[in-house]
């Protein structure tokens, strides 16, 4: 299909990332809808190569293609009531149909497919970090898919729940959402990273929790795939940086997807995919032969690259692959291959000019080609006269990282969130394994100890304000920190009920369900929260329940600070000493 220089140039650039790149984004939503149209069109003659078997299969392609173009708008952002209409479309359908989507603001990309009597729903991630790009040697390993839910076919068609499923997706795909931009220290403040690539768990996280009610995981049903993938980021005197198209990953991982669950067997679905990217490729080095002024230099990358694509193909797929595929990647080659030929011609037509040889006639090799250098002489000689001279030099690196005694609580005093070395999660890590190891051994002696609680209640504010910072962002992060404050409240608890029994005929006042939605890796960690809920189920068995709450109901005879001050004669000598001096 005919498409403008910069279009084909942006294409080009992202499908077969040439050695030169331009130096900020290039992105348009016309380049966009371009690449999609042209690899769509690129299917449906794709088809035509292929055996009756597999044209079924390319036709589910380039209709997945087809929705996706159909539920953008002009700016190639998700329309809310035209992706309905898709998602209507796909629930009718026969199996095997499917769309993909990409929720830009997000930096996600979806894959919903119809699967006999259940709709699959795929997220993934689109471009990765800036970071994960400049520090991998060579292509990043990633896999695809992201979670993976089944929604059962009669409530895919319920026509609410596409409309709220649409409006969710449309909102996600035009807004930015807090938290998901990297942080990084600007004069002395973290700021958020515009130029980075965002966190997709609203789309990965939040969206695989607002159909979990309605849907189930398939993990172990899908077929996953790895991708060694390339990618650049180029940043000179631009605002954004550039970096590979996410929409041409979303088209490559949801067809990679979508025949792998449709292909009778995961040979044949690499198989074919391999060869779409071959036959798409080819494609476009002949249509920028025929249609576009492509330079020498961008003809011989493309050629050399369908090459390599043509030999990897038939290495692992000798028998498999469609004879009239390789013959069109190999028209394409031959073609680039006389264009530079013919481009070469006039070079080469050109005679040389004579060379004047009869300079070296007079050229005398010894005494031009052998000269003495003295000085160099005389220092080389000096060499074996030095002296060696070893002077030792000390060597003490500050020490970042802390041990804790097993004897005494962690102590936190001149930590900082801000840590200019990077170690504050170490240190976190350290407190909360002094936590599971010592913490019991440190309580059984410091039962009857009068400053016990108030160093607990100073641990525990120390390590919430600074924990809170570092794991604002991660879920298992902040359930291991609400774990290690429970527990120290829990040691706190004990030591103050057995100096002040009055406090066991009190409730906790901590909910029996704000356990429920933590998120802990281990085992080990289940158990300690297992002990701690059996240890406030106790407290609470054990309180009088027609008391009062220990945090309200101040000056109520029944509430403890009342009676604990009856209790109390020494304290109560205390406040009339007081009283008699206020009223002097």
């Amino acid at each position: 299909m005919s498409v403008t220089k910069t279009a084909f140039t942006y294409m080009v650039n992202h499908v077969f990332l040439p050695p030169k790149l331009p130096d900020g984004d290039d992105w348009e939503a016309s380049h966009s809808k371009a690449l999609q149209s042209n690899i769509m069109a690129c299917i449906e003659k794709f088809a035509t190569y292929v055996t009756f078997g597999n044209r079924a299969l390319m036709q589910s392609a380039a209709s997945m293609i087809r929705r996706m173009i159909q539920a953008q708008n002009e700016h190639g952002y998700i329309h809310c009531d035209k992706l309905e209409q898709v998602l209507d479309e796909i629930g009718e359908k026969v199996s095997g149909e499917a769309v993909c989507i990409n929720v830009v603001s997000q930096n996600a990309g979806f894959l919903i497919s119809r699967h006999q009597d259940s709709v699959y729903v795929e997220s993934f991630e689109l471009s990765p970090i800036n970071s994960a790009v400049m520090k991998s040697p060579g292509r990043l390993r990633r896999y695809f898919p992201g979670p993976a839910m089944a929604i059962e076919l009669g409530t895919f068609r319920d026509r609410e729940f596409q409309k709220s499923f649409a409006e969710v997706l449309h909102k996600l795909c035009h807004q930015s959402c807090p938290d998901t931009c990297p942080l990084v220290k600007k004069a002395g403040q973290l700021h958020e990273e515009t130029r980075d690539t965002v966190d997709p768990v609203y789309v990965t996280e939040f969206m695989t929790a607002f159909l979990g009610p309605v849907a189930e995981h398939v993990d172990d049903i899908t077929q996953g795939i790895w991708k060694n993938t390339r990618d650049e980021i180029m940043w000179h005197k631009s605002f954004m940086p550039w970096r590979r198209s996410p929409v041409w990953l979303l088209l490559r991982v949801s067809l990679q997807l979508l025949l792998g669950h449709k292909a009778a067997s995961t040979p044949q679905a690499r198989c074919l995919y391999k060869s779409l990217m071959l036959f798409f490729t080819a494609s476009l080095l002949m249509d920028g032969l025929l249609h576009q002024d492509l330079s020498s230099d961008m003809i011989e990358i493309m050629r050399s690259k369908i090459a390599r694509r043509k030999h990897k193909l038939l290495a692992a797929f000798q028998r498999e692959v469609e004879e009239q595929v390789i013959s069109f990647a190999d028209k394409a080659m031959t073609h680039a291959a006389r264009e530079l030929i013919n481009r070469q011609r006039p070079f080469v037509a050109n005679e040389s000019p004579d060379n004047n040889l009869r300079r070296l006639e007079s050229v005398n090799f010894v005494s031009d080609t052998v000269h003495r250098l003295k000085k160099l002489d005389d220092f080389v000689n000096s060499i074996s006269d030095r002296t060696m001279s070893l002077d030792r030099a000390s060597f003490c690196p500050p020490a970042y990282m802390s041990t804790f005694s097993k004897g005494s609580l962690p102590d936190l005093s001149g930590w900082s969130t801000l840590d200019t070395h990077g170690y504050t999660a170490f240190r976190l890590a350290e407190v909360e394994a002094w936590v599971s190891d010592h913490l019991d051994n440190w309580l059984s002696h410091a039962m009857m100890s009068e400053k016990a609680c108030s160093e607990l209640s100073h641990l525990i504010t120390t390590y919430e304000r600074i924990a809170i910072s570092i794991y604002r962002t991660n879920p298992e992060g902040r359930s291991i920190m609400v774990l290690v404050l429970i527990e120290l409240w829990v040691a706190c608890d004990k030591i103050a009920t057995g100096q002040i029994p009055l406090l066991e005929q009190y409730d906790p006042c901590i909910p029996a369900g704000l356990f429920e939605s933590f998120l802990l890796p281990f085992r080990e960690q289940m158990a300690r929260l297992n002990r701690v809920e059996e240890y406030l189920e106790r407290r609470r068995r054990a309180a009088d329940q027609s008391l009062p709450c220990i945090f309200s109901s101040f000056g109520d005879p029944r509430s403890f600070a009342v009676r604990f001050y009856s209790r109390s004669g020494g304290n109560g000598a205390v406040v009339k000493r007081h009283g008699c001096y206020l009223s002097n």
